[in-house]
Protein backbone atom coordinates (compact mmCIF):
# COMPACT_ATOMS: atom_id res chain seq x y z
CA UNK A 1 0.00 0.00 0.00
CA UNK A 2 2.40 2.63 1.03
CA UNK A 3 4.64 2.07 -2.86
CA UNK A 4 1.37 2.87 -4.28
CA UNK A 5 0.68 5.92 -2.87
CA UNK A 6 4.44 7.12 -2.97
CA UNK A 7 3.73 6.52 -7.03
CA UNK A 8 0.38 8.09 -6.95
CA UNK A 9 2.17 11.16 -5.07
CA UNK A 10 4.84 10.81 -7.68
CA UNK A 11 2.23 11.40 -10.16
CA UNK A 12 0.58 14.33 -8.98
CA UNK A 13 3.93 16.14 -8.41
CA UNK A 14 4.98 15.34 -12.35
CA UNK A 15 1.25 16.36 -13.08
CA UNK A 16 1.46 19.80 -11.42
CA UNK A 17 4.88 20.60 -12.80
CA UNK A 18 4.20 19.34 -15.76
CA UNK A 19 0.93 22.12 -15.90
CA UNK A 20 3.89 24.53 -14.55
CA UNK A 21 5.43 24.27 -18.36
CA UNK A 22 2.62 24.22 -20.36
CA UNK A 23 1.21 26.89 -18.66
CA UNK A 24 4.50 29.41 -17.94
CA UNK A 25 7.58 27.73 -20.21
CA UNK A 26 5.83 27.66 -23.58
CA UNK A 27 6.25 30.82 -25.58
CA UNK A 28 5.00 29.59 -28.60
CA UNK A 29 1.72 31.57 -30.47
CA UNK A 30 0.19 27.93 -31.31
CA UNK A 31 0.40 26.70 -27.67
CA UNK A 32 -3.14 27.00 -26.43
CA UNK A 33 -3.26 28.11 -23.05
CA UNK A 34 -6.48 25.75 -22.15
CA UNK A 35 -4.18 22.46 -22.77
CA UNK A 36 -4.50 20.97 -19.33
CA UNK A 37 -3.39 18.55 -17.77
CA UNK A 38 -5.69 16.03 -16.45
CA UNK A 39 -3.83 13.19 -14.54
CA UNK A 40 -0.45 11.71 -14.55
CA UNK A 41 0.15 7.48 -14.52
CA UNK A 42 3.02 6.15 -13.04
CA UNK A 43 4.87 2.78 -13.85
CA UNK A 44 5.74 0.80 -10.87
CA UNK A 45 9.15 0.74 -11.56
CA UNK A 46 9.33 4.51 -12.19
CA UNK A 47 10.52 4.34 -15.77
CA UNK A 48 7.52 5.67 -17.48
CA UNK A 49 4.81 7.99 -17.00
CA UNK A 50 1.15 8.19 -18.75
CA UNK A 51 0.54 12.03 -19.30
CA UNK A 52 -3.30 12.54 -19.83
CA UNK A 53 -3.98 16.05 -21.33
CA UNK A 54 -7.32 17.67 -22.68
CA UNK A 55 -8.32 20.93 -23.96
CA UNK A 56 -11.28 23.07 -24.52
CA UNK A 57 -12.57 22.91 -28.02
CA UNK A 58 -13.95 20.23 -30.46
CA UNK A 59 -11.59 17.65 -32.42
CA UNK A 60 -9.46 20.30 -34.02
CA UNK A 61 -8.34 21.69 -31.11
CA UNK A 62 -7.66 18.24 -29.71
CA UNK A 63 -5.64 17.17 -32.48
CA UNK A 64 -3.78 20.49 -32.40
CA UNK A 65 -2.95 20.03 -28.90
CA UNK A 66 -1.64 16.37 -29.48
CA UNK A 67 0.62 17.96 -32.30
CA UNK A 68 2.17 20.64 -30.26
CA UNK A 69 2.40 18.35 -27.35
CA UNK A 70 4.21 16.02 -29.50
CA UNK A 71 6.39 18.70 -30.89
CA UNK A 72 7.62 19.85 -27.56
CA UNK A 73 7.35 16.50 -26.07
CA UNK A 74 11.10 16.14 -25.48
CA UNK A 75 11.55 20.13 -24.46
CA UNK A 76 8.77 19.17 -21.76
CA UNK A 77 10.26 16.21 -20.28
CA UNK A 78 13.65 18.44 -19.84
CA UNK A 79 11.96 21.39 -18.16
CA UNK A 80 10.18 19.37 -16.14
CA UNK A 81 12.77 17.17 -14.98
CA UNK A 82 14.47 20.32 -13.93
CA UNK A 83 11.39 21.76 -11.50
CA UNK A 84 11.20 17.84 -9.67
CA UNK A 85 14.11 16.04 -7.90
CA UNK A 86 14.07 12.83 -8.47
CA UNK A 87 16.43 10.20 -8.66
CA UNK A 88 14.93 8.90 -12.26
CA UNK A 89 13.04 10.88 -13.85
CA UNK A 90 9.98 8.58 -16.20
CA UNK A 91 10.13 8.71 -19.59
CA UNK A 92 6.62 10.67 -20.81
CA UNK A 93 4.20 9.87 -23.16
CA UNK A 94 1.26 11.90 -24.35
CA UNK A 95 -2.55 11.07 -24.20
CA UNK A 96 -5.63 13.13 -24.57
CA UNK A 97 -7.88 12.39 -22.05
CA UNK A 98 -11.07 11.19 -23.07
CA UNK A 99 -12.70 10.94 -19.64
CA UNK A 100 -13.98 14.04 -19.62
CA UNK A 101 -15.70 14.71 -22.60
CA UNK A 102 -17.18 11.16 -21.58
CA UNK A 103 -18.55 12.80 -18.40
CA UNK A 104 -19.86 16.27 -20.29
CA UNK A 105 -22.09 13.85 -22.84
CA UNK A 106 -23.22 11.22 -20.18
CA UNK A 107 -24.36 14.45 -17.86
CA UNK A 108 -25.72 16.13 -20.60
CA UNK A 109 -27.81 12.65 -21.38
CA UNK A 110 -28.64 12.92 -17.68
CA UNK A 111 -30.01 16.33 -17.99
CA UNK A 112 -31.97 15.64 -21.04
CA UNK A 113 -33.59 12.40 -19.53
CA UNK A 114 -34.39 14.81 -17.13
CA UNK A 115 -36.33 17.27 -19.11
CA UNK A 116 -38.01 14.58 -20.58
CA UNK A 117 -39.85 13.62 -17.69
CA UNK A 118 -40.22 16.37 -16.08
CA UNK A 119 -42.34 17.03 -19.33
CA UNK A 120 -43.91 13.57 -19.54
CA UNK A 121 -45.07 14.68 -15.92
CA UNK A 122 -46.86 17.59 -16.71
CA UNK A 123 -48.64 15.54 -19.77
CA UNK A 124 -50.39 13.33 -16.80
Amino acid sequence: MGKERFIRQRGVILQRAIARVFMKEIHDPEWDSFISVTRVEVSKDWRCAKVFVSTIGGQEQQENAMLLIEKYRGWISACTAKKVSMRIFPKLSFHYDYELQKEVNLDLMLSQLGREHEGNQGND
